[in-house]
Formats: C-alpha cells, sequence, structure tokens
C-alpha cells in the first residue's frame, strides 16, 4: 500500500473535511461509448416489439382453452383475478392468436428494418374483418 492509500480521506483531498465522504462523479462518456449504448438499448427496443407480438399471441392461445375451462360467465373474472390484466386486454390477444397467419404474414412483409407493434397488428386484423366480413362469421364458428 502507498501512504496515501492509508491516509483518511481528508487527508487525500483536501476540499473534504477530516471524515466526509466526497463522492466524486464518473468521467463523462466518449462519443463512441455514448454511440455504442445508443446502438445497444435501440436494439433492445426493436427486440422488445418483436417478443411483445409474439409473447401476445402465445398468451392469446393459452387463454382460449382457459375460457373454456372456467366456464360460461366466469372468464371476465379470471382474466381479472387471475391473469392480472383486463378482459380487453384478453380479447386482443386471442383476437392476435386467431389472426396469427395473417399476422405472421404483415410481419414478413414489413420486416424489411421495420418491425410491427401489437396495436398496429391490431389495427391491420380490424381491417381484414372490415373487407371481408364473411371470413369473421366463419372463424367464429369453428
Amino acid at each position: 500500500m502507498t501512504n496515501t492509500d492509508t491516509k483518511p480521506l481528508g487527508a487525500a483531498c483536501p476540499m473534504a473535511s477530516k471524515g466526509e465522504l466526497v463522492v466524486v462523479p464518473p468521467p463523462t462518456p466518449t462519443l463512441e461509448e455514448l454511440t455504442s449504448t445508443i446502438r445497444r438499448g435501440h436494439r433492445a427496443v426493436l427486440s422488445a416489439v418483436v417478443d411483445a407480438l409474439q409473447n401476445a399471441i402465445e398468451t392469446g392461445k393459452a387463454l382460449k382453452p382457459a375460457k373454456e375451462e372456467v366456464g360460461h360467465g366466469n372468464f371476465e373474472e379470471y382474466v381479472a383475478v387471475s391473469c392480472g390484466f383486463t378482459i380487453r386486454t384478453a380479447q386482443n390477444y386471442m383476437r392476435l392468436a386467431k389472426y396469427e397467419a395473417e399476422v405472421r404474414q404483415l410481419v414478413a412483409r414489413k420486416n424489411e428494418g421495420r418491425f410491427v407493434s401489437i396495436n398496429e397488428a391490431l389495427k391491420y386484423i380490424d381491417g381484414l374483418r372490415k373487407k371481408n366480413p364473411r371470413k369473421e362469421k366463419s372463424k367464429t364458428t369453428t
């Protein structure tokens, strides 16, 4: 150890009173370090968007049999109490699962550097339902 390692903090830093703790701010990051942090953060955001849509579809797939299991009239309470989200969120997840093939086609078309959010996928599904209401009716009866 050197002499400065064994001296009290006040002795090593003349501006501090004896026994005071001095907080030294971290060095300012370089532009290269900032750029690296920005790129890493952006990749994480994009990954989260992709994961969110996939997780919503998988959740929707699990909700359908759960709805059948809990029985008529009990699903809304089941979703609120056991799942911890709203019935509207559950309906959106199930809609995404129901139209999974169409959503995957949308993602494939848009996947040229751009990702599809859950809301964008739901709007796309709404557009499909308005264009072809018979398809919607036939899907609900199966």
